[in-house]
């Protein structure tokens, strides 16, 4: 039940052999990345942010920005939906969709399990809108595969991976801004735009996105194909921090979610730090 976090894998490397001449063979040894190897990219921060951009990304700022990132992804209908079915038309409006967007708001706790019932209320709308009886499983067989009623869905309520919601949001200034603009200024939301890569798995993830794809993990959890229990992060009796003098907020913040009791070791230099978003002093 004890967690070593490292610096590098040289350092590493390096626990692995002395550890055990002390007695304490078992340890789970292991550098941030391999927090998150579960739920993000293989070779996730292996690259470096230019100085604002990596303090920013460590600014306990980010939780609210990413909350922000993953309400602004939960939005009615810009227009009212008119699909054909048979001699009929089904419709359904702006106003109904605004309706069970903020229904399922209210009764989720993370994003991705809102998509279910976003959809069962979306299909059983078009239903209601039928002038003549209609079968509703029919209506969803017939209706769901249509590009107008998928590209529907996506808009509304779309199913997101932690990487997904990040590309997104770093690759559109506009996006940025809608969920930064209370808590970060304007040099600050210019530092973490990026060019968008043709695929999300081809994004060159740097360290300091490690502690936000984690954070966007919590927010939208599971995706319907995944399982709970394979969702959740391991957690530990004892966590133990070695040269946390260079860890960001954020960061710490990431560690100790993987803590079962809140029992950790902290271990550091604050006059050693070189990180651009480093704390200046313990209390921090």
């Amino acid at each position: 039940g004890v967690l070593v976090v490292g610096p590098n894998r040289l350092f590493l490397r390096y626990i692995q052999r002395v550890l055990p001449s002390l007695g304490a063979a078992g340890a789970e040894l292991a550098v941030l990345a391999d927090l998150v190897s579960d739920h993000v990219p293989p070779g996730t921060g292996g690259r470096s942010d230019p100085p604002l951009a990596h303090r920013t990304k460590g600014d306990l700022r980010m939780r609210r920005v990413l909350r922000r990132a993953v309400r602004d992804r939960e939005r009615r209908l810009r227009d009212d939906l008119v699909v054909d079915f048979g001699i009929q038309r089904l419709r359904l409006s702006v106003d109904r969709s605004a309706a069970f967007v903020a229904d399922a708001r209210r009764r989720y706790r993370f994003h991705n399990a809102g998509r279910k019932a976003v959809e069962e209320q979306f299909f059983d709308a078009l239903v209601a809108s039928a002038r003549r009886e209609v079968d509703p499983a029919e209506v969803r067989r017939r209706t769901r595969r249509l590009p107008e009623v998928r590209a529907a869905l996506e808009w509304m309520w779309p199913v997101l991976t932690p990487a997904h919601l990040l590309h997104d949001l770093f690759g559109s200034p506009a996006l940025l801004r809608s969920a930064g603009k209370r808590d970060l200024d304007a040099a600050e939301i210019e530092s973490l735009v990026r060019p968008r890569a043709d695929d999300v798995v081809d994004v060159g993830w740097t360290a300091a996105d490690l502690p936000l794809l984690d954070e966007a993990d919590r927010l939208l959890g599971p995706r319907p194909d995944q399982q709970r229990d394979l969702w959740e992060p391991r957690t530990y009796g004892h966590i133990v921090l070695d040269e946390a003098q260079d860890l960001s907020p954020m960061a710490l913040r990431m560690s100790g979610r993987r803590s079962l009791n809140g029992s950790m070791t902290i271990v550091g230099d604050i006059a050693q730090a070189t990180s651009p978003g480093a704390a200046d002093g313990w209390s921090q």
